[in-house]
């Protein structure tokens, strides 16, 4: 079977460029996974910063789409509101003539290469994974900071630069109605929770859902949590500088628990960020109680976990968060905001506990609870375990993804 995937990232081809990324770490570890089933030949398309062409690297043949556009003209486009080149499918049909696939996997409906689906002349099979979902993701996009509130931390190089979360917001307007398009004509798609199922009932009536677990990054599975009893508590989240992420939840949060020697600890985040100085600006920073550490890889990531006493998850929508899925197959006791899919990951009070997606008060309290109910918390984090240990085996979800290509292929072909 002939597999191609369209892709954000470059996957495990990031070593060809002598590079380490911090994003994508889930799909590296799905590649190296479905590499290794007999009768899979696996091809990997991606944008590329510059003119290469097809390459083999340990075993895989990967496709570059390159970025034509100097840095002048990534500018312009994102001034301009352009989203994408016309060039850019004609690179994908090339690609597709090129490896002849018996199936095509679209990673995301963040970029164009699901409209290739509306391309009649392309008849080979193809299936959308979901990861995030614009269309919905765009209407909670102010909802942690308002637009006043954004325009006040611009600084003139991110004006000029047209690099600045309203420019994104307008981008991913526009990328949600391309979405849209894309749904409508997709056949069949992926998903992991109870959210992307009902959203695709919405937006793809008429496609195939299938349920498709992630892979974890291979350092969390090789890892366990265990209580470090410190006696400064330490709080830890993983987060990246959208403004719908929930960093301010956080910062308000914070004012609430006065009362505990606590250290909040936030990897993802600097103190250059646009989140990190509307808070500032708010009075709502407390030195001594946050600390922001920047990006960190897996291995970082889990050193400071397993130093940390729970973990804590504020975004205003998520699909299914690799960061939450990590900390608990680590076992830690778990706080998550209940926005988008994060209710089908865990049960409230069984693997952890679910909180409003904004509410600062009763975060606060639900941190309040875990910390003097921790031998509850601890149990927690052992059956989060146990649920996230089975939900991302990887022998498994290799196996049910390689059947899902197969069902895919017989059924076009009927």
């Amino acid at each position: 079977m002939k597999v191609l995937w369209f892709t954000n990232t470059p996957s495990l081809a990031e070593g060809y460029f002598g590079e380490s990324r911090s994003g994508g770490g889930w799909l590296k570890a799905l590649e190296a996974n479905l590499k290794q089933v007999d009768g899979i030949e696996l091809s990997v398309a991606f944008y590329a910063p510059s003119h290469l062409k097809k390459f083999e690297y340990n075993g895989s043949v990967y496709y570059p789409i390159n970025i034509k556009r100097n840095k002048f003209q990534r500018i312009l486009d994102r001034a301009l509101n352009r989203i994408e080149d016309e060039e850019d499918l004609i690179r994908c049909k090339e690609i597709i003539d090129d490896f002849q696939p018996d199936i095509i996997h679209i990673h995301g409906s963040e970029n164009p290469f699901g409209l290739l689906a509306l391309d009649t002349a392309v008849k080979i099979p193809m299936v959308l994974s979901i990861q995030g979902i614009l269309s919905v993701y765009e209407k909670f996009y102010f909802r942690g900071m308002s637009k006043s509130d954004v325009k006040k931390q611009l600084s003139v190089k991110d004006i000029l630069a047209f690099a600045n979360p309203l420019v994104e917001y307008r981008l991913m307007k526009k990328k949600a109605a391309r979405e849209q398009l894309i749904f409508k004509y997709m056949k069949n798609i992926l998903g992991r929770t109870d959210w992307d199922a009902y959203v695709t009932n919405a937006l793809a009536p008429a496609a195939n859902y299938f349920k498709s677990e992630e892979l974890l990054r291979e350092n969390f599975y090789s890892n366990i949590w265990t209580a470090p009893r410190n006696k400064k508590i330490t709080l830890f989240t993983t987060m990246s500088n959208p403004v719908y992420k929930g960093f301010e939840t956080i910062a308000e949060t914070i004012t609430y628990l006065s009362q505990y020697d606590i250290t909040w600890k936030i990897a993802g985040i600097t103190k250059s960020d646009l989140v990190y100085k509307h808070s500032k600006s708010k009075g709502l920073l407390s030195a001594n109680k946050l600390e922001v550490l920047g990006k960190l890889d897996e291995f970082q990531l889990v050193e400071q976990m397993q130093k940390s006493d729970l973990y804590v998850s504020v975004s205003h929508i998520e699909n299914s968060p690799n960061n939450i899925c990590e900390a608990m197959i680590l076992g830690m006791p778990v706080i998550a905001s209940y926005a988008g899919g994060t209710g089908s990951l865990l049960e409230h009070n069984g693997q952890g506990l679910l909180v409003q997606d904004g509410d600062a008060i009763a975060l606060a309290g639900a941190i309040i609870s875990m910390i003097q109910n921790y031998e509850h918390a601890v149990h927690m984090g052992t059956e989060a375990r146990k649920r996230a240990l089975l939900r991302h085996d990887p022998s498994i979800l290799t196996q049910t993804l390689t059947q899902q290509y197969t069902s895919i292929i017989k059924n076009n072909k009927d």
